[in-house]
């Protein structure tokens, strides 16, 4: 059940973040953040130890400053050292009505919450999915319309094939972290399990608009990368058989 936490005129929100390396990027996603978190909101900085391909690496020190600097910011430590282990040590902290995935360079339009939670006053719905808009590291446009990939339709089948869903495109409930927390360790990709989830358990409704700027780091990564929105036959099969297994899950709870 959501806890209901109202926050000046809104619900509470509470932000997660994965940074396993790229300080400069968490720079800007908090400084873009930042200005539309209110009083009582909060945001989980998620680090581990310096990867082994940039042992120098300082997101660490990083995050602990703006954490000194920002009361709303708090620092956690993934010791599962995966990605999906940090977002699930994460979203178990949150005590936010809604919950919004953010990753390293992401830079968030100023209206992105606002316009999120107006979504979900609209919808019942369990998350909310919109468009983003994808720049390489000198910041030039190379789309500039996530949702242009294909043509994104609500629908179970229709995602289990593409789904345009990944971190920082979304938020969701309190409520819906039932259905998919524990991140099963057979799924690749947390984002098209949660996007899935949701699809199955508690719908979704979408916002055409980009609300985030996703920084790509070469020129093709976009076809090589998470970014892609098509799902493999192999990812298919393992999303559906985690699928199946979360359904006899929840029947026993």
């Amino acid at each position: 059940m959501s806890q209901n936490v109202e926050v000046g005129r809104r619900k509470k929100v509470s932000v997660v973040v994965v940074a396993q390396k790229g300080a400069e990027g968490l720079l800007g996603l908090v400084a873009s953040a930042r200005p539309q978190l209110k009083e009582g909101d909060e945001m989980f900085i998620v680090v581990g130890p310096p990867p082994a391909d940039a042992p120098s690496d300082m997101t660490r020190e990083v995050a602990d400053e703006i954490a000194r600097q920002l009361p709303f910011v708090r620092v956690l430590i993934n010791k599962g050292r995966s990605e999906a282990s940090g977002y699930e040590t994460g979203l178990r902290s949150c005590k936010g009505d809604h919950i919004f995935l953010a990753e390293p360079g992401d830079i968030w339009a100023p209206d992105k919450i606002a316009e999120t939670l107006a979504a979900f006053s609209l919808s019942d719905v369990a998350l909310i999915l919109h468009d983003a808009e994808l720049f390489d590291a000198e910041r030039a446009t190379q789309l500039p319309s996530l949702f242009t990939l294909h043509e994104h339709k609500l629908s179970f089948h229709e995602n289990l094939l593409q789904s345009p869903h990944l971190k920082g495109c979304f938020a969701f409930t309190e409520a819906f972290r039932k259905y998919f927390l524990p991140f099963p360790p057979e799924v690749s990709r947390l984002e098209k399990w949660m996007g899935l989830v949701a699809e199955r358990f508690g719908g979704v409704a979408l916002i055409t608009r980009p609300l985030i700027k996703k920084t790509l780091g070469a020129p093709g990564e976009l076809e090589s990368s998470n970014l892609a929105p098509g799902i493999s036959r192999e990812e298919r099969r393992e999303l559906f058989k985690a699928l199946k297994k979360r359904e006899r899950e929840l029947r026993k709870r």
